[in-house]
């Protein structure tokens, strides 16, 4: 998450689940929390009462490795994990923190940014 407090924003993790649905999804979504397989980063947008997700870490653990026969070098089921950054979400909340004009941005913020 440096790769976003270094642009100057506040961002936190937090415990999250996907939307899973149906009985089973519901199990699903409570055992993805409890065993802390996701983690959204949030910042504040629209409200700091309710932070908004910029970015989101999932490890899948051997979903995807066992079934399709993906092993470690020492023969092992492989596991998996994925990122995602939510470009349009991370130019709003840029935005709403230092203001519409990057020429006013911290220097450290626009050398990152634009160096």
């Amino acid at each position: 998450m440096s790769i976003l407090t270094d642009i100057g924003l506040d961002v936190t993790a937090i415990p999250a689940n996907d939307p899973f649905f149906g009985r089973l999804g519901a199990a699903l979504a409570a055992g993805q929390l409890d065993e802390e397989l996701k983690f959204e980063g949030v910042t504040p947008i629209c409200s700091d009462d309710r932070p908004t997700a910029v970015m989101s870490a999932n490890c899948h653990r051997d979903h995807f490795g066992a079934p399709f026969g993906i092993e470690t070098a020492a023969g092992a089921v492989a596991h998996s994990a994925c990122v995602g950054l939510g470009v349009d979400r991370i130019t709003i909340a840029l935005l709403v923190r230092h203001g519409l004009d990057p020429s006013t941005w911290p220097g450290s913020v626009r050398a990152r940014l634009f160096s």
